[in-house]
């Protein structure tokens, strides 16, 4: 016969055992899910969401920015996902986050943290910063893949293959739901998995980096394609839009560049080099 404190110990064993298993796995409604998307879009009077998981959006309504916002809250922890461009006529699109609570129907002039696709100028309140890659024109085809990390108070953003670079700071400690500002009727985003945003990258750019001790420079080279050809340098102004109070600051056309409306060899492929000393990537 077991004596009865054993009997109780080895109950007592096995019932610690079975919780540590437990807690040493996350809950199954947090553990990431491999080809699962993040979030769907709400649909607005403006702007219609389709598909089976609400992963399309379209501008439906007449010409003028408006938003689209993911149903997704985000304020603890690190959030990564993609962003489609499906179609666009002149890549007037921003992509990246906005403050759950604003009301504000276009993110880029109020709280926002948003990348510009025209020339890849980053907006908060409706003021814009350079990319400091430089201008580059982000097209249909092409995968925006956005980093919120609510930990380090920063956003990234990557293009295609690249790894995401963080271009804002400091975030303010506050929920944060995905944004798209959307300004021509017919343009349409589409969110992508995990499975898809490694598939369906673009391979239109590609990025060579030197680097030494005295110097680091990175050197951007595009090639464009038949599209391109109308908007070959990209313009920061489009000549038929009807609502110019639309249009973000710094968005008229180049002055003083000597580049006009001039248009780039097909054949050759343009090439960009700045100088960066500290540049943080996302892995």
């Amino acid at each position: 016969e077991v004596p009865a404190e054993l009997l109780f110990e080895a109950l007592f064993w096995k019932l610690s055992s079975q919780v540590e298993d437990e807690s040493s796995q996350p809950a199954a409604r947090r553990r990431p899910r491999v080809g699962s998307l993040l979030f769907s879009w709400v649909p607005t009077s403006r702007v219609t969401v389709s598909g089976e998981l609400r992963e399309n959006a379209r501008h439906t309504s007449s010409n003028g920015f408006t938003g689209v916002r993911g149903d997704r809250r985000m304020r603890h922890g690190t959030f990564s996902w993609s962003i489609d461009i499906t179609e666009t006529q002149s890549s007037w699109i921003f992509v990246g986050v906005v403050q759950a609570e604003d009301t504000n129907d276009v993110a880029w002039r109020a709280t926002g943290h948003m990348l510009y696709c025209l020339d890849s100028r980053f907006f908060h309140q409706g003021s814009g910063q350079n990319h400091p890659l430089g201008d580059r024109k982000i097209v249909s085809g092409d995968c925006i893949r956005v980093v919120l990390d609510c930990t380090r108070h920063t956003l990234a953003f990557g293009v295609n293959d690249e790894p995401p670079m963080v271009l804002f700071h400091d975030l303010e400690a506050t929920w944060y739901v995905p944004a798209v500002d959307l300004r021509d009727c017919g343009d349409k985003v589409r969110i992508l998995s995990s499975r898809q945003s490694g598939s369906n990258s673009s391979k239109r750019s590609q990025v060579a980096t030197t680097s030494s001790e005295g110097d680091r420079s990175i050197s951007l080279f595009t090639r464009p394609n038949d599209r391109d050809d109308a908007h070959d340098v990209p313009a920061r102004q489009d000549p038929g839009a009807p609502e110019v109070a639309d249009q973000p600051a710094g968005s008229g056309q180049n002055q003083g560049d000597g580049r006009g409306a001039a248009r780039w060899p097909a054949d050759i492929p343009r090439r960009h080099t700045v100088q960066s000393p500290l540049l943080e990537t996302v892995p």
